[in-house]
C-alpha cells in the first residue's frame, strides 16, 4: 500500500513539474501556427474573394491550434469561430463512412474481399466482368463504375429518398473490371455506406453518429443543414463582383458527403486516426483495423501515392501524406490532411467556391514551410528528344460520364491537360496553375517523369504495350488518373463542332423564312423547283427542332443533380424526329439531283445542309442522346 501511495505521489509531482513545460510548448506551437497560417489565410481570403475559413492543426494526440477567419455570414456579419461554426465538409465525410465499414470488418460482420452482392438484399450489382466488386474496391475507388451525379441533391423543401432506393434506381454502368484503374466514385462510397446500414440494422447516418461522432465527442457534427441550435456557415459564389449566398442542400447519398461540422470536431477525428483508432482512453477502431485503413491498397507506381481505404495518398517533399478533399456543390471546399510519421494533421474549410484553389495552396505552403524539400535539381537525360513524342498530347481526367445523356457535358467539363515538348529535354503540362504551379518535367526512365525542381512524379502507361502512352497518373495535388484523348475527341474540337451546328441551325431558322418574306414583299415569284421547296421546308423544320432539342437538353442538364423532370423524356424523343427529317432530306436531295432544272449551286448547297443534318444525328448518337438514357 505504501508503495502504491508513494508511486502516485511521485507521479503527481512529476506531472506538476512537467505542466509548465507542456503549457509553454503548447503556447509556442500555437504561436508558430498562428504566425504562419493567420497571414496566409487572410491573404487567401482577399486574393480569392472568399468570405471565411476555419482551420485546425493537431500534433502528438492534441489540438495545438484552431482559428476562424473572416465571415461565416455576410448579412449578419457573423464571424467564423472554429469551435462553433459548422461548415459542409463535402467528401471529407467519406472518411467517416470508411471508418464505419472498418468497424464492422473488425467485428467480423463484413469481409473486405467478399462480393458486395453478398450483403445486398433488394438489388444486386450486375456481374458484367469475371471479377466481382468488393468492399475493398469501393473504399479505394477502383470498382470500375461510370461517373453518375443525377439526382444527388435534394432542395431544402424536398424529400430525401431512402439510400437503398436511390442506389437501386441510379446504379451507374460498370465500365471496367474492378481493381484496374482509380476513378473516384460517389456511388461506390455510397454503396459501402448502404452495406453498413444493412449489416448493422441501423440507418447509416445514425450509425455514424453513434459509433463515430459520439465516441469522439464530436457534438457539433451532423448530417444535414437543419439541426436546431447550430450555427451554419453560409456558402457564397462571387458573381459580377458580388458575394451571392447559396442555398444549402441535402444529399441523397449521405455516405459520400453531407456532414456539417466544426474544425475542432474534425480535429478529434484526425487525432483518433493518427493514434491508430485511440482517442482519450477510448477507441473507434482497433489498432490493426486503423492501420489497415491507412495502408496503401492500390498504386499505379511506387513513385506515386495510391489509395488507402477512404484516404488517398500522395508524396510531397519526401513525405507520405494521407488526405481527403471535399467540395459541397453549394460552395464549400475542405481538406483534411494527415502526416502519420510526424503525428500531425491539418484541416481547413472555406465557404466560397474558390476555396478549391485555396486549400491545396495552403496545404503545400504548410508542408514547404515546416518540412522543406531537400531535393537536388533533375538533369534532363540525353536522347530524350527522340522519345518525347510518345508522351505529348491531350489527356483527360477519367472521372466523366461515358454511358448516359451527360456524356457530352462530362467530356466537356472534365479537366484536360496538354503535355508539350519544350525541345530542351523537358516536357510541360498545362495543368491548372492553382492546383500545380508551372513546371518542367523530365524523364527518369521510360514512362516515369519527375519535375526538374521537385521530387514530384508522373507515371505514363501504355494499354497495348507499344506506341504512344495512353494514360497519365499523378498524385499532386491529389490522386488523378487521366486518359489520352484523340484529337477529334478533345474539348476544343467538340466545342467547335457544337458551335458549328448551333450557328447553322440559327442561320437556317432565321435566314430562310426571312428571305421568303422579303421575296413576297417585293412580289418576286419563287423560281424554286418542287423538290427545292420541300428541302427548304424540311431544313427549316430540322433547324427549329434541333434548336428546341438543344434548349431542352441544356435545361435538363441544369437541373439533373436534383433529378430528371418528367418532360425530359419528351426532350429526348426529339432526336428520333430529327432522324426522320434527315431521312426525308436525303430522299428529296436524291430526287433533286435527278432534276435537270435545279442549279448545280443549289444542289451543292442542299447537299451540305443534308450532310450537316446527318452529322448532327451521328453526333447525338455518339453523345448518348438518342432517347432518355440516364
Amino acid at each position: 500500500m505504501f508503495r502504491i501511495i508513494s508511486n502516485l505521489f511521485f507521479a503527481l509531482l512529476a506531472l506538476c513539474i512537467a505542466s509548465p513545460a507542456l503549457s509553454a510548448a503548447n503556447e509556442s506551437e500555437a504561436a508558430a501556427m498562428e504566425a504562419f497560417l493567420g497571414p496566409l489565410i487572410e491573404r487567401q481570403l482577399a486574393q480569392f474573394k472568399i468570405p471565411g475559413a476555419t482551420v485546425a492543426v493537431v500534433k502528438d494526440g492534441r489540438l495545438i491550434f484552431s482559428a476562424g477567419y473572416g465571415l461565416a455570414d455576410i448579412a449578419t456579419s457573423k464571424a467564423v469561430v472554429a469551435e462553433d461554426t459548422l461548415f459542409n465538409i463535402g467528401s471529407v465525410a467519406k472518411l467517416f463512412t470508411t471508418t464505419a465499414v472498418m468497424q464492422l470488418v473488425a467485428d467480423g460482420r463484413l469481409d473486405l474481399d467478399a462480393d458486395v452482392n453478398t450483403y445486398l438484399r433488394d438489388f444486386e450489382v450486375p456481374a458484367r466482368f469475371d471479377q466481382p466488386i468488393t468492399l475493398a474496391h469501393l473504399l479505394t475507388h477502383t470498382a470500375g463504375f461510370d461517373e453518375h451525379q443525377i439526382a444527388i441533391l435534394v432542395g431544402s423543401k424536398g424529400v430525401t429518398p431512402g439510400l437503398g432506393d436511390y442506389l437501386q434506381r441510379h446504379m451507374p454502368t460498370r465500365i471496367r473490371a474492378p481493381g484496374l484503374q482509380y476513378q473516384y466514385s460517389n456511388y461506390g462510397m455510397s454503396l459501402a455506406g448502404y452495406i453498413v446500414e444493412l449489416t448493422s440494422g441501423v440507418p447509416f447516418t445514425r450509425y455514424v453518429e453513434q459509433h463515430v461522432f459520439k465516441p469522439l465527442a464530436m457534438e457539433d457534427s451532423v448530417y444535414g443543414a437543419s439541426a436546431p441550435g447550430r450555427f451554419y456557415a453560409t456558402a457564397y459564389a462571387l458573381t459580377f463582383g458580388n458575394q451571392i449566398p447559396l442555398e444549402s442542400f441535402e444529399t441523397a447519398i449521405t455516405p459520400a458527403g453531407g456532414v456539417h461540422t466544426t474544425a475542432t470536431d474534425v480535429a478529434r477525428f484526425m487525432i483518433a486516426q493518427l493514434q491508430l483508432g485511440r482517442y482519450e482512453g477510448g477507441r473507434i477502431l482497433p489498432e490493426q483495423a486503423a492501420g489497415a485503413m491507412q495502408k496503401t491498397h492500390f498504386q499505379v507506381d511506387a513513385h506515386l501515392g495510391g489509395s488507402a481505404y477512404g484516404f488517398y495518398e500522395r508524396r510531397h517533399n519526401g513525405l507520405r501524406i494521407l488526405e481527403h478533399a471535399g467540395d459541397a456543390l453549394e460552395g464549400f471546399s475542405s481538406l483534411a490532411m494527415l502526416l502519420p510519421k510526424h503525428d500531425i494533421g491539418l484541416f481547413v474549410s472555406y465557404n466560397g467556391r474558390e476555396g478549391g484553389r485555396a486549400r491545396f495552396q495552403l496545404a503545400n505552403a504548410f508542408l514547404d514551410n515546416f518540412f522543406p524539400a531537400k531535393t537536388a535539381t533533375m538533369v534532363p537525360p540525353t536522347g530524350f528528344a527522340a522519345r518525347a513524342g510518345d508522351y505529348t498530347g491531350t489527356y483527360r481526367l477519367n472521372r466523366h460520364t461515358r454511358t448516359s445523356f451527360l456524356r457530352l457535358v462530362g467530356r466537356s467539363l472534365a479537366m484536360e491537360t496538354q503535355v508539350r515538348d519544350n525541345g530542351d529535354g523537358t516536357l510541360s503540362f498545362n495543368y491548372p496553375a492553382d492546383l500545380m504551379p508551372p513546371a518542367r518535367w523530365t524523364e527518369v526512365k521510360p514512362g516515369l517523369l519527375r519535375r526538374v525542381d521537385a521530387e514530384v512524379y508522373a507515371v505514363f502507361t501504355r494499354v497495348e504495350g507499344s506506341g504512344q502512352f495512353d494514360r497519365l497518373a499523378l498524385d499532386a495535388p491529389m490522386q488523378l488518373s487521366l486518359d489520352r484523348v484523340a484529337w477529334h475527341e478533345s474539348r476544343g474540337v467538340t466545342a467547335l463542332v457544337l458551335s458549328t451546328f448551333l450557328m447553322t441551325f440559327v442561320f437556317g431558322l432565321l435566314v430562310w423564312p426571312l428571305a421568303s418574306v422579303i421575296r413576297r414583299l417585293r412580289r418576286r415569284p419563287s423560281r424554286s423547283t418542287r423538290h427545292v421547296r420541300k428541302l427548304k421546308g424540311l431544313a427549316v423544320a430540322f433547324c427549329a427542332l434541333a434548336l428546341l432539342f438543344l434548349a431542352g437538353y441544356a435545361l435538363v442538364v441544369a437541373v439533373q443533380t436534383w433529378g430528371v423532370p418528367i418532360w425530359a423524356h419528351a426532350v429526348f424523343a426529339i432526336p428520333y424526329a430529327l432522324i426522320l427529317l434527315t431521312i426525308a432530306l436525303l430522299t428529296n436531295l436524291a430526287s433533286m439531283w435527278r432534276e435537270r432544272s435545279a442549279a448545280l449551286l443549289t444542289k451543292l448547297y442542299y447537299t451540305l445542309v443534308a450532310t450537316l443534318a446527318l452529322g448532327f444525328c451521328m453526333a447525338m448518337a455518339h453523345w448518348q442522346m438518342l432517347g432518355f438514357n440516364a
